[in-house]
C-alpha cells in the first residue's frame, strides 16, 4: 500500500492486494473461487483455505455464507434468495 502512495485503509488498494495475493501466493484457492457455483461455496473455499481458522464449524460456515449473501447481494447486479 505504501509503496503505492495509498493509505492502508484505501479500499481498492486492500482489494488489489487481497487479489496479488490469491493469485499468487494462494492460486489453487484463486482458481476455485472462479469456479464457484454458489456463494456458500465461495464463502467455504475462502474461510477453509485462506483464512483457515481454529473453528470451520457448520454454524460458522452458515454465519460467513449469510455474510457473502449480503455482499453479494449489494455489489452483484443479480441479486439471490438468501433462504436457499
Amino acid at each position: 500500500m505504501k509503496s503505492n502512495g495509498l493509505s492502508i485503509g484505501d479500499l481498492d488498494g486492500q482489494l488489489n492486494f487481497l487479489l496479488l495475493e490469491l493469485k499468487t501466493s494462494f492460486n489453487s484457492v484463486y482458481k476455485e473461487l472462479l469456479q464457484a457455483k454458489t456463494v456458500a461455496d465461495a464463502s467455504n473455499v475462502v474461510l477453509i483455505k485462506y483464512e483457515n481458522p481454529a473453528d470451520k464449524s457448520d454454524a460458522v460456515k452458515r454465519k460467513r455464507t449469510t455474510y457473502g449473501f449480503k455482499y453479494y447481494n449489494k455489489y452483484s447486479k443479480t441479486a439471490v434468495d438468501t433462504t436457499t
